[in-house]
């Protein structure tokens, strides 16, 4: 009789052809489904048609794709990728040169066991087991601290990755990898289970779900790249894009544990300022509030939180605060979030606490993520406050609920659990959307499939402050770009260790500073040693500000910070092209030479975008290190970036000193004109003129009344070497000449002139990248001013400077 009803099941559903259903000799009901490009999903069901999953990795809705399906009575292929069930068992094969990439050995189902959910009773253990291949590799895999770029063999406990060490940082499993052999996989199940990866076979688990959940893809037949570069657009297609990098976060972030107070954090934030340092994020930690769960300022300690951002807007810097899912037991919001069932409880509906006297709140329950949202908005975002450190998401905690104690409104914790900091995100992300903002970025230690459609920063948790400990990092952020992750950081010189008065800890700042100057967020931050003294307002670590960690560090910093102030255009054009194509600024070598053999052995490099590629130093008092460069295309070639000397592929010996290490840009041999920017001054108008222009040239000569405009100075070029690179154009002023100076170099004609602010930068990329140089003239003054940004529009239009005309355009030129 089962049979029978699943024969009529599988005819009924047979008729909408671009999905394949099948029942197997064992009864079990197979679906699968055209979803994207050359991709599949595919559900397997024990006892009925399949089903919509609490909680999915996968958007709601199939993406428009522009491939074709065909089905058959044993198989479904959906442009490069087909699978054909003849023989019972599911094998995927690349159409266009019917390679096998994936084949199944079994799978089964059982039974839950002790603890089954009453509100689920369809609930059962899953298993699919597939046969390994072993020439094969795998990326991705979300981060786990392995010491390898290459994942196999491994073996993940998906329960146990969340539970938290304040030794060693985060485990973050992303059930998500690409495989060298030429297809990317999702499991797409939030529930707890195992992923083993050994040299017989691939087997994933889950040990609470209704079905097996997942998704296959391959690369477009027609492609012409990197086959990495399909799966990462395929993958983003199905799970949701990144949304674009605001451009405030791609500059240099502040934070230690902790600042303690407003007129700390202010000091700190005029010590940047004061020091012409760009501060584009200042970080409040945890423990600003009287409760968790208040998600507000202790005002003993914070009195004035609007006027506090107020005075760090004016700056340009950007307030990051820290928030937690915890909620105190004797906290603000405790007793209203136990009565309206927004806590997570036990199996009886009871508010069940994570760490007493900590109870945790519900993301899986819309009601509770627009609460917590509504105390976030009042307690921060009114002040002015956008951007969130969502710390302790997995939530944490320090051993596993193997009995599934913990229950959310969608199901168990075994069931949903992978997905908490998911849901978590949406709550963030859909608070920030309802209120207009078009900039979200939060920055959080857990993170799982899909999170970067809702915005999400991931940071690699409290990590030692050792040379070993950066290294591990270069491979955690290679893993975690193809994880689907796009906006990665670490911790800049480790958190937990790091003595600042220690020669070991001055270098590892600084090569840890290098390395994370080509991450996609830049921030420094760690507990520092010798701790601060305790005060009314809590503890401290010791200072982690950059003029901290002695005199020769300093400098140093500054220079990295200046070197990513020049990078950030060419970083706001690659994370647009990672939020439309899936491609990550920060990825292995391989690929963008994935035919390369040698490029994916070199794990301690890595690609930032296609110009650059990064070999960080990672041993201490090291003066040299091999570097492998790939081999490039004809009339190309790798250029030092510190001593312009030009390589083709191959091995080296590169040696440096603390201000370099093995930094290397791709630079056309092709001449390229270059045009001179010429700075011009009359010391009887008392103005000065920067001119790149033949008109600019004859429209004010030298040395004829009324100008008598003398050649201080060549200014500069509009090419610098790295192809990506940029000129900062800095506006200053001069009190005693009442004379604005733009300048291309770091010298004013004299003393007497200050910066006034960055008038922008000048891109040396392409045409598309050019800046347009425009001139002003105030009558009264008697001044000429030259602008290139908006914000220098704007501050000639407010000091009632007319437009007079457009000098120039400032690009890369070649021919």
């Amino acid at each position: 009789m089962k049979q029978l009803v699943f024969l009529i099941l599988l005819l009924t559903l047979s008729a909408e052809s671009s999905s394949f259903k099948t029942v197997l000799p064992s009864g079990d009901v197979v679906q699968i489904d055209p979803f994207g490009d050359d991709s599949l999903h595919v559900r397997i069901n024990p006892t009925g048609p399949v089903v919509a999953p609490p909680v999915q990795a996968l958007l709601p809705n199939p993406p428009t794709r522009k491939t074709e399906t065909t089905v058959t009575s044993d198989s479904i292929t959906n442009g490069n990728l087909k699978v054909d069930t003849s023989n019972g068992l599911l094998v995927f094969t690349r159409v266009s040169d019917n390679k096998v990439l994936l084949q199944e050995v079994s799978h089964s189902f059982g039974d839950i066991g002790e603890g089954a959910d009453p509100r689920a009773p369809n609930l059962v253990t899953a298993t699919i087991r597939f046969k390994a291949n072993a020439a094969e590799n795998v990326y991705g895999l979300g981060e786990h601290r392995t010491g390898k770029l290459q994942n196999k063999p491994i073996n993940i406990d998906f329960q146990k990755s969340q539970v938290y060490s304040y030794s060693i940082g985060a485990d973050i499993s992303i059930p998500f990898y690409s495989s060298t052999i030429g297809y990317a996989f999702l499991w797409n199940l939030p529930s707890f289970g195992y992923l083993n990866m050994n040299s017989e076979y691939t087997e994933w688990n889950s040990v609470s779900t209704e079905q097996l959940d997942f998704w296959v893809t391959t690369s477009s037949a027609s492609s012409n790249g990197s086959m990495y570069q399909d799966f990462m657009y395929h993958y983003v297609e199905a799970t949701g894009h990144p949304l674009l990098l605001p451009q405030f976060a791609s500059g240099f972030w502040q934070c230690k544990n902790r600042y303690r107070n407003q007129s700390q954090i202010l000091d700190i934030a005029q010590g940047y300022y004061s020091r012409s340092v760009p501060l584009s994020v200042i970080v409040v930690d945890w423990f600003h509030w009287v409760h968790f769960g208040d998600w507000s300022f202790n005002l003993n300690c914070w009195p004035d939180p609007g006027g506090m951002v107020n005075n760090l807007k004016t700056h340009g810097t950007e307030m990051m605060v820290s928030v937690w899912p915890l909620v105190d037991s004797d906290g603000n919001n405790f007793a209203a979030m136990k009565a309206n069932g927004y806590l997570v409880t036990d199996s009886k509906g009871d508010a069940y606490p994570f760490h007493s006297p900590q109870y945790v709140y519900d993301p899986f329950n819309s009601d509770a993520r627009q609460f917590v949202w509504q105390q976030v908005k009042k307690g921060y975002y009114d002040y002015g406050i956008k951007v969130y450190w969502l710390d302790a998401c997995e939530p944490e905690r320090f051993t596993p609920d193997a009995s599934g104690t913990y229950y959310y409104k969608l199901g168990r914790d075994l069931q949903v659990g992978m997905a908490f900091p998911f849901m978590h995100h949406q709550t963030f992300h859909d608070g920030l959307k309802s209120v207009g903002e078009t900039e979200i970025i939060f920055l959080s230690r857990s993170a799982w499939a899909g999170s970067q459609r809702y915005g999400a920063a991931v940071w690699s948790g409290d990590i030692p402050s050792t040379f070993d400990e950066l290294a591990k990092q270069i491979r955690v952020a290679q893993n975690m770009a193809l994880s689907g992750i796009y906006w990665w950081t670490t911790d800049i010189g480790g958190y937990g260790g790091g003595d600042i008065t220690s020669p070991n800890f001055q270098e590892l700042i600084v090569r840890w500073f290098q390395f994370g100057a080509f991450c996609p967020l830049f921030r420094v931050h760690g507990d520092r040693l010798p701790n601060d003294p305790d005060s009314a307002c809590g503890s401290s670590g010791g200072p982690n500000e950059i003029w901290k960690f002695g005199a020769a560090a300093y400098p140093i910093l500054v220079q990295i910070i200046e070197l990513r102030e020049q990078l950030r255009d060419y970083i706001m054009k690659h994370m647009e092209i990672a939020a439309n194509t899936g491609t990550p600024i920060l990825r292995p070598l391989f690929f963008d030479f994935p035919s390369d053999p040698q490029s994916y052995n070199a794990e301690d490099q890595f690609m930032f975008g296609p110009d650059w590629l990064v070999a960080p130093v990672t041993e201490y008092k090291a003066v040299n290190r091999s570097v492998y460069l790939p081999p490039l295309p004809s009339g190309r070639v790798w250029t030092n970036f510190f001593t312009e000397q030009v390589y083709s592929t191959g091995v080296y010996n590169i040696f440096f000193t603390l201000q370099t290490f093995p930094l290397f840009y791709v630079k056309s041999v092709t001449p390229v004109h270059r045009t001179e920017a010429v700075q011009f001054f009359s010391s009887v108008r008392n103005d000065s003129l920067l001119c790149i222009t033949q008109q600019c040239f004859d429209d004010n000569p030298t040395d004829v009344a009324p100008y008598y405009y003398k050649k201080m100075r060549i200014e500069g070029y509009t090419m610098i070497s790295p192809q990506s690179g940029t000129i900062p154009l800095g506006l200053w002023f001069s009190f005693t000449h009442n004379d604005n100076y733009v300048s291309t170099s770091q010298n004013p004609p004299d003393n007497s002139y200050t910066v006034h602010f960055n008038d922008g930068y000048v891109y040396t990329s392409n045409a598309e990248g050019m800046v347009r140089l425009d001139l002003y003239y105030n009558e009264e003054r008697q001044d000429h001013l030259t602008v290139a940004s908006a914000e220098g529009h704007q501050w000639a239009t407010d000091n009632n400077y007319k437009f007079v005309s457009t000098q120039g355009y400032i690009f890369e030129n070649s021919n």
